[in-house]
């Protein structure tokens, strides 16, 4: 399940723009796997639109990969420094 934090909501509701999340990517070595975070930004999917879909959630447009694990409690946050602000997903598992 995904969903939005009151503090990443109210900056995305001031933007007022739908939101795309960055494809899944997956690492793979000899003995280790590795799924890094996807990225969060504003705006339509960059690439492969035909891709992705398109959900509400909590009054927000998202679009999100097909590819997105549908397990999982996934928390779209909003992390701040030195004045630049930055949305990200909170509970991703590398692994």
């Amino acid at each position: 399940m995904l969903t939005i934090d009151d503090k990443a909501l109210a900056m995305i509701q001031e933007k007022n723009q739908p939101l795309s999340i960055d494809p899944v990517r997956e690492f793979s070595g000899c003995c280790i796997s590795v799924t890094e975070s996807p990225g969060v930004h504003f705006g339509l999917p960059k690439i492969d639109a035909d891709k992705y879909a398109a959900h509400s959630l909590q009054g927000v447009t998202v679009y999100i990969p097909n590819c997105f694990p549908a397990d999982g409690d996934y928390v779209i946050k909003l992390r701040s420094f030195l004045g630049f602000r930055q949305l990200f997903i909170d509970g991703w598992k590398l692994c």
